[in-house]
């Protein structure tokens, strides 16, 4: 590296949107989705957590009135029901005119197309208690776990519960999680004697279940029946319901960037400001050495599907200018949400030419689907990886360039660091040695909201938490990663990152 330019690795996780004031959480998309938004923003008198509460006692009501014998489930219709009911419902105090503001739901509601999986994340909603090792909305682990459950031994298990399955010495991990973490936890105490038919202890892990229930209505055959003549035939229609879903979700993306650019400040600016504070710091040192103004190399991975090649290209123009940055690359590993007719000519200045943007996607982490080392590439949920999910969605035609060969800084701002990421960032800590090498490695965090009454020790409170928390993801994922490099233990990788104070942990900057 030259003694005034410095080069950078920026990975942005959801976080950074949500910094850049876009409401792009699972929460809000199911929020839209389940008319809890809209009920909300009619009647001012009630909350979400009031809403989604009448929500879930609607659709018990309608198990407990109509039971899986019927046919009422079959149809994707239902959930338009019951989010209609609920909306009638919450607006049952107002004074204005009920019947207009149900035409108005319906005509909202519509527009809506359902999936097979908006079901299932329905009815996880529903189902899934504050006490569940699972979020509901935790979409690529629901994914993860309907899948494990469909495709691997549905035929084994589909008269069976898990602790049966597990007596009879197969030992199957995978199907075994899937049990416990998704087909069980339910809040169903108040349905009276379905309650007694069907749940018979705390860990109600006694089929038939609800939620395997309404699995087997989206997914499985009429005839009950999986084996090696169909089994290919389920997967890829679960992958194009899924796809479907994926659609909806980018629609929704759009439309959380088109309202943010109604405002005070557009999406751009906002993503332009913060990715010069989280490189300022760097540039600030540097200036301390040299005379010039240091010239910065910069690669970004993106794991939203907001900030598309359109934007970079405004704030590559704007900050080359200002702070003489060069972006090296920048890519949406995971698709981006875009109108293609209108994206197609920014896209052609400067990206290889092809036909469509790369849809969002969601995928599992092939390290869940071949635990242990046992590579069955046969094994159906394959289509489901992310690996084979980038392969299909083409991302690398958007892709402007490598990673520079060497980097300076790898920072992470926003993101989860979830396990279903890791292969991702243990490719990138193995192309750039960070156990032999002088690359530093950042990670930001959310400190907390805080609100104006909040008092001074609460905010700090809270800040610490998210640290500690932000810490603990850290440590699990740098410990994962040392125990794939030869001759070194997990926590051997900390512990030399620290000596060398080329590991932090930091809060989110004020934009």
């Amino acid at each position: 590296m030259k003694a005034n330019e410095y080069n950078h690795l920026i990975i942005l996780g959801n976080g950074f949107d949500l910094k850049c004031g876009l409401h792009t959480t699972y929460d809000a998309f199911f929020d839209e989705r389940f008319g809890i938004e809209e009920a909300c923003e009619v009647n001012k008198k009630i909350n979400k957590n009031d809403y989604r509460k009448k929500l879930k006692e609607n659709l018990k009501k309608q198990i407990k009135d109509n039971g899986f014998n019927t046919s009422y489930f079959d149809d994707l219709k239902f959930i338009k029901q019951i989010v209609l009911n609920t909306f009638k419902d919450s607006i049952g105090t107002l004074q204005q005119d009920h019947t207009e503001l149900l035409e108005e739901e319906k005509k909202r509601l519509k527009d809506i197309k359902y999936t097979k999986w908006d079901a299932i994340f329905l009815f996880t909603f529903a189902t899934l208690t504050n006490e569940s090792i699972i979020y509901w909305n935790d979409v690529e682990r629901i994914i993860y776990f309907v899948i494990t459950w469909v495709l691997k031994k549905y035929e084994e298990v589909k008269n069976s519960h898990a602790d049966d399955y597990m007596d009879d010495g197969s030992q199957d991990v995978d199907l075994y999680l899937a049990f416990i973490q998704l087909f069980s936890n339910f809040e169903f105490k108040d349905l009276g004697y379905l309650s007694n038919m069907y749940i018979e202890n705390e860990m109600q892990l006694y089929a038939p279940e609800y939620l395997r229930l309404i699995i087997e209505k989206q997914f499985i055959p009429k005839d009950k029946i999986i084996n090696s003549k169909n089994i290919d035939s389920v997967a890829i229609e679960m992958l194009q319901s899924l796809n479907e879903f994926e659609s909806n979700f980018s629609a929704f993306i759009i439309e959380q960037i088109d309202k943010k650019n109604q405002g005070k400040v557009a999406y751009v600016d906002a993503a332009s400001d913060l990715l010069s504070l989280i490189i300022q710091p760097h540039i600030e040192k540097l200036n301390g050495s040299i005379a010039a103004l240091p010239k910065v190399n910069l690669d970004i991975l993106n794991f939203n599907y907001s900030l598309s090649q359109k934007y970079i290209l405004t704030i590559e123009l704007r900050q080359k200018t200002a702070e003489n940055w060069n972006i090296n690359s920048f890519t949406n590993i995971h698709g981006i949400a875009t109108n293609n007719s209108e994206d197609k000519k920014e896209r052609s200045k400067s990206v290889k030419n092809q036909d469509k943007t790369p849809a969002p996607i969601f995928g599992v982490d092939s390290h869940d689907i071949w635990r242990s080392n046992n590579t069955n590439f046969d094994d159906p949920r394959v289509i489901f990886t992310k690996s084979f999910r980038l392969l299909d969605n083409h991302v690398n035609d958007i892709r402007t360039a490598n990673f520079q060969d060497r980097v300076d800084v790898i920072t992470f701002f926003g993101h989860s660091l979830s396990h279903a990421d890791y292969s991702y960032f243990e490719s990138i800590f193995d192309k750039y040695h960070i156990y032999d090498s002088n690359v530093k490695l950042e990670f930001y965090y959310y400190p907390g909201e805080v609100k104006p009454d909040s008092k001074s020790e609460d905010i700090q409170a809270e800040k610490k938490r998210q640290e500690r928390k932000t810490m603990k993801n850290v440590v699990e994922l740098l410990t994962a990663y040392g125990e794939t490099v030869p001759g070194i233990h997990g926590e051997n990788i900390i512990n030399k990152l620290m000596l060398e104070q080329r590991l932090s942990v930091l809060p989110y900057p004020e934009i």
